[in-house]
Parts: C-alpha cells; sequence; structure tokens
C-alpha cells in the first residue's frame, strides 16, 4: 500500500440491527473516533422486522458528522469511505437518489407506509416461500447448503410480489440488499457488490459458474440464474432482464469486489454525510464480511499471518446473530451451510458461511424476561462504579462458584441444560422449525442465582451451537484452529472464556476492540477504494484487500482453551445432551403433529357425516373402505395425472361416499425395519434414524458374530467391536474376496495373529457369479439374536459417505416350548434354507433355528448358484419376487392414475441386446406381478432405472474415487445404450440428505399413485445389482443363477394385526399398512392419506365393499434414499457414469478422472 500517504483518514460506515456507526482510521490501523447512532425497527406481527431506509441514512450521516467533531479530523483529509450493513432488503422506485423514493413493504399499512420499506434480515415473514424454494432442488441452491433460508432475498422478494396488491408491486423499481442501497446513496449509480448479490441472492459469479460448469467446463457466465427466477415465480422479473434486483441487468453485469473502488461521492452525499465530493467510495459488504476483514488478517505478536495461514482461522462475529466465516482456496460443499462463494471477500478465495439467527439477542430476550432482571439491575447499577447487568452477572457467577466450591463456573449447570435455537437453526440443520428448550427448572430459578445460571446456560449453548458448525466445516474439508472473535459478544469475558473452552480452540480478540472491527473492516475497505482508484481500473484488485487486511489489524489478546480434562470432558457430554435434545424436539413435533392429524380425521368426518344427507351417491367403484381425509382444495381438473411424488388430494366424490356409521381410524405409528446407514459428511439432521457400524455391532453383551459378505476388512470391522471383547469375540467370516490362494493363505495367518478367535471361510463361486450377499447374525449373552440384511462391504469406505441402508429383524428371543412356539415360520424356513448352501457347517443353521422369527415382517428374497426348475424355481431369484408379489401385491382400484417399477442400483450387468432378452421380458414381468390382476390385468408400471450420471459422482462426498464403487463399464453399456437410455433417471437424494452420498444400497419398488398421494405397494432391499448372475435366467424352463445374493421383501399386508399365539386376525381384516416415504426433517410422514379398500372379494359386485364398525390403521415409515419425483436423465448435459471412461473437470478434492 506504498500509495498512501500517513495523514490519510478513512473511514467506516457500519450499520447494524440497532443503530448507524461511523469510524475514521489513519493509514497504518490506529482507531481514532468511532460514533454510533440508535434507529428504530418496527414489529407489526411476529416474525416481522421492518426499518426505515431514510431514518437509517439520516442515522448515518449523524455518526459521521459526530465522529469527525470527535476525531478533530478536516473532512478533507478523509481520501475512502466503505460501507457495511445488514443483509436486509429495500424497496425503492426507479430513479436516482434525488428522485427515487421509499416504497412500503409493510402489509400491516396496506403497504402505504413508506417510512417502512426494509424488510430486515431476521424477518421470517417468507417461510413458505423459502420452502417452495428449496422444492425445486435447482443446481444454484448447492451453493448455499442445499436449503434456501428465508433470511435471503429471493423468498422475500416472491413475497412481496405475491402478497403486495399488483399496482402497488409494480411501483417497486429497485430492491437492493441494504449495503448496496447506501453505495447508490452515496455514488448515484449502481454499483452492487459480489458480496451481497453472490451470498444472498443467488448471482452467479465466480472463476467458473458452479451451476453451469458442473460438467467441469470452465464456464466464466456470471448473471442471474434466469432460468432459476422463473422456475421459483420471478418470471415477470426475469423478463424484464432483472433490473428490479439490485439495479442491474444481466446485460450490464456490474459487479464489484470488496472494496474495489467504484465511483466518488456525490456533493448531495457528501453536504448530508459533511465530507468533500469525490471521495473514493469501495464497493459494500455485508457487516459479517466487515468484521472478517477486520479480523482475520490479525498479526499474533506482531507476525503477519500468511492467506494460506488465514484459510485456518473462523471469522466469528458475535452481536445480535452470530455468522462464522472460513475461507479456503477452492470449494468445499458444507450442508447446511451456505456457499462456498468465489471473490465475496478476497477475489481468489472461496468461503462458507454460517451462523446463528439469535446469539445477542437471545441473551438479552432470557435476560430481560427472568423474574429477578429487575432486581439484578438495581444491584448491577448500585455498585461503584455502575456496571452492565451483564458485567454484573459474570461477577455474580464468579460469586455462586465460590460459595458451591466449584473448580469452575461451568459445572454450575451439571443438571442445567439449553439448546440455542429459540429462532430457529441457521446451521448447520438449515432447519427454521426447531425451537429452543430448557432441562432443569426447579422452584427456585425465579431468583438472581437462577437467572446468573440462566444467563450462562445460554452462553453454553450458543457455544455449543458453534461447535456444532465448525465440526460441520471440519467433516467436510476444513482445518479450524483458530477463532478470530468480532462484535459486542467479543467483549464479554465469559462468553469468550466458555467460547474457548467448548471449542478447545484460541481465540484471537483484535486490537481495535471487539465492538469495533466490524466498523473498522468497513475503513479498511475505504482505504482499499483510494488505492485502487490511485492505480486506476486496468490494475485489478490483486492482493490489495488482504495487503489492508494484515497492515492494518492488530491482535489485542488470545484467550487459549483450558486444558483440564474434566472441564473438557464435561463439556463433550453437555455437547452431547444439546444435541440429545435438539433431536428430542423432533420427536415431540412429530408426536403433536400426529395428534392434531388424528384430531383434524375426527373432526372432518363428524363435517362429513352431518352433511351426508344431502350428498350425491358415489357409484360403487369409488367407494372406500374408512374415510378420506378432507382435501385443502378440490382436485384439480385435468386430465393428464400429476408427476409421481406430487401430493393429491381426494375427489368430492369419494367423500361422500363415506357412511355415518363410521368411526375415525386409530393410527398409529408403526416400527420401520429398513434403516438408512449413517453419511459422515453429512450434518447431523440428515443422520437422524440412522445407523453406523458402531452401533450395530459395538454392544459388549456380544457374543457370537457371523459376517456374510463380499469384501471384508477384519481389522476395520473389529475396530467397531466394544473394546472390552474385541480380542475375544468369537467371529465367523464367510466372504467372497477374489484373491489368490496364497494370498488368501496369508491374510488368514496375519487375521489370526491378531484375532485368534475370527474363524475366516471362502465361499467358492465359479465362473462370473461373486459371493455378493451383505449380511451378519449377531447372537447375545441373553440369549437374543439379531440378523441384519444390509447392502454395504465391510470395508471403510462403504461405511463413510456412500448411501446404504440395512433391514433388522430387532432382537429375537429363543423359543420356548411351553408357550407352543417351536414352530417355524416362513422368514426362518427360508433363511435356514438358503443358509445350508454355505458348505457343510451346521452349527450356524442350528443356532438360528433356536430362535423364533414371527415377529419379523418381511420375507427373504435370495439367490445361490444353480440351476431350478419346478417348484424348486420359485424359491430363488427374481422368480422368488414374482410368485410372492403375486400372491401379496396390492393396486388398490383407485390407483388407476398410474405406477413405477423403480429399479434403484449400483451397477448394471450385460443383460442383452434387446430390452426383450431379459429386462424387458421376465424380469419386468416379475416386478409387475400383483394379485388383483382379476380387475387391474393392465395395470404395468412404468419401468424405471435410477443409475447416478458422471457428474454426480464428481460433485459426490468422495468426487471421482467414489466411481470405483459403481462398475458399470462401457462395453455393456454401448449394446444397451438404446433401451437403457429411455427408461435412466439420475441420483437425486435432497430429502434423504444423500445428494452427495453416492449409492451402494439396492433397492426395488412399486410406486402406485392415487388421487390422495403415492404409497409403495412393495419395497424390496437387497444386494442384487440389475444382472442375470445376480437374478437368474430362464433357460430351457429353468432358472439359472451364478452368484449368492440376499435381500428382503416389505409389502403392507406383513404388518395387518395379527394374535402371534393363535395366528388369528383382528378386525383390521383385509385393510392394509402404507409405507409412506418420509424426508430428512420429518422421518415420519403424515398420516393424512393412509387409508384405501381391499378389492372386493370374488363373486361380489363391489357394492359390499366394507362393513367393518371399527378401523384400525398403521402406518410403517419407510425412508426412500432417493427424491419422487424422479428425474429423467437429460442426455444433453446428463452421462451415464462408466468404470472406465474418462470425463471431464476435476471434483472438489481437486482430481480428474482416470478410468
Amino acid at each position: 500500500m506504498d500509495s498512501l500517504s500517513a495523514a490519510d483518514i478513512f473511514l467506516g460506515v457500519d450499520v447494524g440491527s440497532g443503530s448507524s456507526r461511523a469510524a475514521l482510521i489513519t493509514a497504518t490501523g490506529k482507531l481514532l473516533a468511532i460514533h454510533s447512532t440508535p434507529h428504530s425497527t418496527s414489529r407489526p406481527a411476529p416474525d416481522y422486522f421492518e426499518q426505515s431506509s431514510d431514518e437509517i441514512w439520516s442515522a448515518i450521516c449523524t455518526s459521521v458528522k459526530a465522529t469527525l467533531a470527535t476525531a478533530r479530523v478536516d473532512p478533507g483529509s478523509v481520501k475512502g469511505i466503505g460501507f457495511d450493513a445488514t443483509c436486509s432488503l429495500v424497496a425503492y422506485t426507479s430513479g436516482t437518489p434525488e428522485f427515487a423514493r421509499p416504497v412500503s413493504i409493510s402489509p400491516s399499512s396496506d403497504f402505504e407506509d413508506h417510512n417502512r420499506n426494509i424488510i430486515m434480515w431476521c424477518d421470517h415473514r417468507a417461510k413458505d416461500q423459502a420452502i417452495r424454494i428449496t422444492e425445486t432442488r435447482h443446481e444454484i441452491l448447492r451453493n448455499i447448503g442445499g436449503t434456501m433460508s428465508l433470511e435471503m432475498e429471493l423468498p422475500k422478494t416472491l413475497w412481496l410480489q405475491e402478497n403486495m396488491p399488483k399496482e402497488k408491486w409494480q411501483k417497486i423499481g429497485r430492491l437492493f440488499d441494504l449495503p448496496d442501497f447506501l453505495t447508490w446513496k452515496a455514488t448515484g449509480d449502481y454499483y452492487p457488490s459480489r458480496c451481497s448479490v453472490v451470498c444472498k441472492w443467488c448471482y452467479k459469479a465466480g472463476p467458473e459458474s458452479l451451476a453451469d460448469g458442473r460438467d467441469g467446463s470452465k464456464d466464466r457466465k456470471q448473471g442471474w440464474p434466469a432460468d432459476f427466477l422463473r422456475q421459483i415465480g420471478l418470471g415477470e422479473i426475469a423478463d424484464e432482464d432483472c433490473q428490479k434486483l439490485c439495479g442491474i441487468g444481466n446485460s450490464e453485469q456490474r459487479v464489484h469486489f470488496a472494496g474495489e473502488h467504484i465511483g466518488g461521492l456525490t456533493e448531495k452525499a457528501a453536504e448530508e454525510l459533511g465530507l468533500v465530493p469525490g471521495i473514493a467510495v469501495g464497493g459494500a459488504v455485508i457487516d459479517a464480511y466487515a468484521g472478517a476483514i477486520g479480523t482475520l488478517g490479525a498479526k499474533l505478536n506482531g507476525v503477519q499471518p500468511t492467506v494460506d495461514e488465514a484459510s485456518k482461522r473462523i471469522s466469528m462475529i458475535c452481536g445480535t446473530s452470530s455468522c462464522h466465516l472460513a475461507m479456503s482456496n477452492k470449494p468445499i460443499f458444507v450442508n447446511g451451510v451456505w456457499g462456498p462463494f468465489h471473490g465475496v471477500m478476497l477475489p481468489d478465495m472461496w468461503v462458507a458461511e454460517g451462523g446463528q439467527s439469535s446469539t445477542g439477542q437471545l441473551i438479552d430476550y432470557l435476560t430481560k424476561s427472568h423474574p429477578a432482571y429487575s432486581e439484578a439491575l438495581k444491584r448491577a447499577q448500585s455498585l461503584i462504579p455502575k456496571t452492565s447487568i451483564y458485567e454484573f452477572l459474570n461477577e455474580h457467577l464468579e460469586t455462586i462458584r465460590t460459595r458451591q466450591k466449584l473448580p469452575n463456573i461451568a459445572y454450575l449447570t451439571k443438571r442445567f441444560h439449553m439448546t440455542p435455537d429459540h429462532h430457529g437453526n441457521r446451521s448447520p440443520f438449515a432447519d427454521e422449525t426447531i425451537r429452543g428448550s430448557i432441562s432443569g427448572l426447579d422452584l427456585n430459578n425465579d431468583n438472581v442465582d437462577g437467572l446468573a445460571v440462566l444467563y450462562l446456560a445460554a452462553i453454553q449453548a450458543l457455544a455449543i451451537g458453534t461447535r456444532q458448525i465448525v465440526d460441520a466445516l471440519c467433516n467436510s474439508g476444513y482445518t479450524i484452529e483458530t477463532i478470530c472473535i468480532s462484535g459486542g459478544l467479543s467483549l464479554n469475558k465469559v462468553f469468550v472464556r466458555v467460547l474457548a473452552d467448548v471449542m478447545q480452540l484460541p481465540v484471537v480478540m483484535p486490537g481495535s476492540g471487539g465492538d469495533a472491527a466490524v466498523v473498522v473492516g468497513a475503513a479498511i475497505c475505504g482505504a482499499v477504494a483510494y488505492e485502487s482508484k490511485a492505480k486506476g481500473p486496468d490494475a485489478g484488485m490483486g492482493g490489495m484487500l488482504w495487503q489492508a487486511m494484515a497492515r492494518l489489524t492488530e491482535a489485542s489478546d488470545v484467550v487459549d482453551p483450558e486444558q483440564d480434562l474434566d472441564l473438557v470432558q464435561f463439556y463433550e457430554k453437555k455437547r452431547r445432551v444439546v444435541e440429545k435434545m435438539q433431536q428430542d424436539q423432533r420427536d415431540y413435533n412429530k408426536m403433536m403433529i400426529l395428534m392434531a392429524e388424528k384430531e383434524t380425521h375426527a373432526k372432518e368426518i363428524i363435517t362429513i357425516e352431518s352433511s351426508d344427507e344431502d350428498a350425491p351417491r358415489a357409484s360403487s367403484s369409488s367407494k372406500l373402505s374408512s374415510a378420506v381425509p378432507r382435501p385443502a382444495s378440490p382436485l384439480p381438473q385435468e386430465s393428464e395425472p400429476a408427476a409421481l411424488g406430487t401430493k393429491r388430494t381426494a375427489s368430492s366424490s369419494l367423500e361422500s361416499s363415506i357412511k355415518k356409521s363410521r368411526q375415525a381410524p386409530s393410527l398409529q405409528y408403526l416400527e420401520s425395519s429398513i434403516h438408512l446407514t449413517t453419511v459422515e459428511r453429512a450434518p447431523p439432521s440428515h443422520n437422524v434414524g440412522c445407523f453406523s457400524l458402531e452401533s450395530l455391532i459395538g454392544d459388549p453383551d456380544l457374543e457370537l458374530m457371523v459376517q456374510i459378505n463380499f469384501m471384508i476388512d477384519v481389522e476395520f470391522v473389529m475396530k467397531h467391536v466394544h473394546k472390552s471383547i474385541r480380542d475375544g469375540l468369537r467371529t465367523i467370516v464367510y466372504h467372497g474376496l477374489r484373491i489368490t490362494a496364497d494370498q488368501l493363505s496369508s491374510m488368514n495367518a496375519r487375521i489370526y495373529r491378531q484375532y485368534p478367535r475370527v474363524d475366516m471361510r471362502k465361499v467358492q463361486v465359479s465362473g462370473i457369479g461373486t459371493h455378493h450377499t451383505k449380511a451378519m447374525m449377531l447372537f447375545y449373552t441373553n440369549n437374543t439374536m439379531q440378523l441384519i440384511v444390509h447392502t454395504a462391504n465391510m470395508i471403510p469406505r462403504d461405511w463413510r459417505n456412500k448411501t446404504q441402508a440395512l433391514f433388522t429383524t430387532g432382537r429375537l428371543e429363543k423359543k420356548v416350548e411351553s408357550t407352543g412356539c417351536l414352530s417355524t415360520c416362513a422368514f426362518e424356513r427360508d433363511l435356514l434354507e438358503y443358509l445350508r448352501f454355505y458348505d457343510n457347517h451346521q452349527e450356524i443353521v442350528s443356532r438360528v433355528a433356536q430362535y423364533d422369527f414371527r415377529s419379523v415382517k418381511g420375507v427373504i428374497i435370495a439367490s445361490v448358484p444353480g440351476k431350478f426348475s419346478g417348484s424348486e424355481r420359485n424359491k430363488w431369484g427374481h422368480l422368488k419376487l414374482r410368485s410372492i408379489l403375486r400372491l401379496q401385491a396390492d393396486i388398490p382400484r383407485e390407483c388407476l392414475i398410474g405406477s413405477q417399477i423403480i429399479c434403484q442400483i449400483s451397477s448394471i450387468g450385460s443383460l442383452g441386446k434387446s430390452s426383450q432378452d431379459w429386462l424387458r421380458g421376465e424380469f419386468e414381468t416379475s416386478l409387475n406381478a400383483h394379485r388383483n390382476a382379476n380387475y387391474l390385468p393392465q395395470n404395468k408400471g412404468d419401468f424405471c432405472v435410477v443409475f447416478p450420471t458422471a457428474e454426480d459422482v464428481r460433485t459426490s462426498h468422495e468426487g471421482w474415487s467414489m466411481g470405483e464403487s459403481i462398475p458399470f463399464k462401457s462395453t455393456s453399456y454401448n449394446k444397451q445404450a438404446h433401451y437403457l437410455n429411455p427408461i435412466l433417471h439420475s441420483w437425486v437424494a435432497t430429502k434423504s440428505g444423500r445428494d452427495r452420498a453416492m449409492p451402494h444400497i439396492k433397492s426395488y419398488t412399486r410406486v402406485n399413485r392415487r388421487a390422495d398421494g403415492d404409497y409403495l405397494s412393495w419395497f424390496l432391499l437387497t444386494s442384487s445389482n440389475l444382472s442375470k448372475p445376480a437374478w437368474g435366467e430362464l433357460k430351457d424352463g429353468a432358472l439359472a443363477i451364478k452368484s449368492y445374493e440376499l435381500g428382503v421383501l416389505l409389502f403392507p399386508g406383513l404388518f395387518e394385526s395379527t394374535n402371534v399365539n393363535s395366528g388369528a386376525g383382528s378386525n383390521v381384516e383385509g385393510l392394509h399398512v402404507f409405507m409412506m416415504n418420509a424426508t430428512v426433517n420429518d422421518p415420519y410422514p403424515e398420516p393424512s392419506r393412509v387409508l384405501y379398500a381391499e378389492p372386493p372379494a370374488a363373486g361380489t359386485d363391489g357394492n359390499e365393499f366394507d362393513k367393518r364398525d371399527q378401523l384400525h390403521v398403521g402406518i410403517v415409515p419407510l425412508r426412500l434414499p432417493y427424491d419422487l419425483p424422479l428425474r429423467k436423465y437429460n442426455f444433453d448435459k446428463d452421462q451415464v457414469w462408466l468404470i472406465d471412461r474418462a470425463f471431464p473437470g476435476v471434483d472438489d478434492f481437486g482430481e480428474s478422472c482416470r478410468p
């Protein structure tokens, strides 16, 4: 920064939630003066926060003039000015600052109060709009963690368009982010910052556009994503070249880096601010980014960090809310965290942005709403000198600690816990519906001691929330070694101490003072603006901003974490408590939703009954066996059915068929036996209800473990066994490793030396067959056992970041003769018959036969090598599946709208030159089988295959290396492309949180569509890929199978209520359970579309559809690994993943595709 003179002064302006500040710094970074002027906020309704741009500008002018006066600085010595502000939405008419006028955004005034023309960043009115935008699953959402936040600008813009009267909406000529509004007021021209439009508006900018360049091409296009805007409902804006957004259209593309010189101060603005016209104005930034600019370059002990060193720091700006900013020299995607954003701070760096919606605000709220607040405030003000309420509480915590003789104030909350989510969770869960909770209240919490403990618990909860964010960043590839803190809470000694101890990281305090770091960051942008103006527009930004950050900032103090082991363990336990409370709250919400909907069912049935006299009679073909909930809106009158996955409502004719005598159905959730496995790089919310390997085999009561698999790493498996039994656990391993005899001998010897009680048994398979089954049987010391059928090899990479699933029987008791339960059931018979194919080791078969499997809900679908004819062929492969579906698969009469047969796999074999050779011939016939052929003879589901694209692989958690687990070869594809391409669908798994966790799972299902929603007729989880060796091929009337495979089929009839001992059915009779798809945030589906009628009995005309008086309906929540509706391949851009083909582009790890 050689162009700066020691006499040069730079001005920073910071607009926070409650005040506007100005600060002056010298060319060496010395803070000369700072002044703050409050501005007001209107809260006309819950979650509505509104402000006035005129009031804010007036407050800025007051602060600037006061700062100049305090510092006694000649306005002519101020060379540059930088602005930052909250990311709030400002509505204005078109025109220059002199003639444009604010436009009201306030529905409480019928949009007439133009003093309310700002929707604040914390305003949550646009919840529905944000949800709808997220549901588009547009690729650009990947840059904001996959979820559109209701605090961003596009949902608010859409809310305005949908809620303002048309004539008032049309008055809006410009919608600004508040930082860009300020530079417009200062310069008179539209110069939006890259920081604002990229981070908060989904504007595309970068060295390459990630939204358009997913194939790895160097697409440098910038601009508004017009297709996205049209998709979310802002097509009118897109058609007008997006001029309404920040004052720039796609034809102009004038977005600027932080601090880049964008123009000079106008005469009018200079007059209002008390400055000289022409002062260099820099590109504005969001307030949190100004805080990062004012802290991340801070020198420690006079040593200036490098950019690489700064990338191991995280900036934490703690005010009303908190923002966490981390830099990287490459894009790193983190679920639930916004970004990565390119060039929004330093021109060549990527930034990830996490945050907490309420921090200082939460502490204020809890403190001021406590019964003892007035007494505590009175005590604080009575001290000499007077102190703030928070300084008093900090001291009072020490008083309580001394009184209770505790080593640290942290232990005061040993039995008192809090979650920090009172205003939702921005990161890492991206869940605005979650709320705060407190555990440990008693009848003595209403005094000053109780207030102090509540205050401490809030600080600890916020620190744990920060740890959750940092853990998510580090699990995705960031390295965080230091926290650079700024904002009002950085002045709170207890907050900083707790943060350091919870994080176990040093916390760096800025030399400018924590509260001033943000406005100093804005002033640094002013210094950069002056320098870039001096160097001219062709000089480029280069490293100017980083050089200024390192030159003008210095640390004042470093707070190191306490290394006391007891304290570390205390906070680790508290973290686990907080995360359990967060999960418990989700569970409570599900319970209450279910209760509310059950009440709604009852009320709606009463309503229908009361008006049934006048209701038109429905035809017999539309009658239902139970009450159908009243729809929210009539069924759309359309000839074309909606896409699978679209929520549909029941028709009025269905409602009118409900008889007066009907009672509300008794709804209950039945336990699902199929679960996904955890994904390491997914946030905790995406792993709810999922299993890790340790959770399966880590029980210290395990007595015998039998592993049946293709690939197995014994050392890896044993690491997940409880350490107390690891060395002595008897383990039998059946494997299919393709290794030489010498390699096998060497491996067995090595394993025996380390684990002498592990018995390795190689399963011999000839030709192209494989031992592909994946299962484990676990026997426990309390005489119980558990069977788990799953899809993962027993190797590290299969249990980390892939989509896998498992079926579990749960713990099974031994058969007891006195209860008469020594007989076998179909599940047990099928399992034992499969196990008998493993050599002559009868020990396993005889041991399994001791257990009672009659509670298991599932049907074994297995394959074993051989050629089977006659009745034997129906025991294996796809013919076993066909025989079961013909007996059990229901397609009710009202499911005539359509259905899909979905094959979701991780590999495709050689299926023949023609689709009729096998895939669309015998195999499709098996998958289409159902028991309702008497009245639905032609109901053939659309055949679909879900298989990843090359781009899915590239952008996965594992990058190109993931493709090694998807072994589809070019030779097979080229022969079959003509019939595979029309049925291929890409991997989309937003609802399960597994878009980037590529599938190693194999599943098959039939999705039936009814007027009131979609449901699964059956679901099969299996080890079988799409291949003839796995499923079998008919030759000369016999079924030829080459491989070992194992799967479990579920269908609704399995869950009918029956008496275990007698086998007698309950009054449910033929009413079946639905297996509904579930989502990440709500693993339990809505129970509003769960009733349907069994087909009429043979010989009836359908008029006697239902005569039962009482209905019992259960719901089996089944979390599909992929999203409905499916997304077909677009072969203009999608390429089928092939393991032996090189695809363009690098993955997130900088690696190229190498076949």
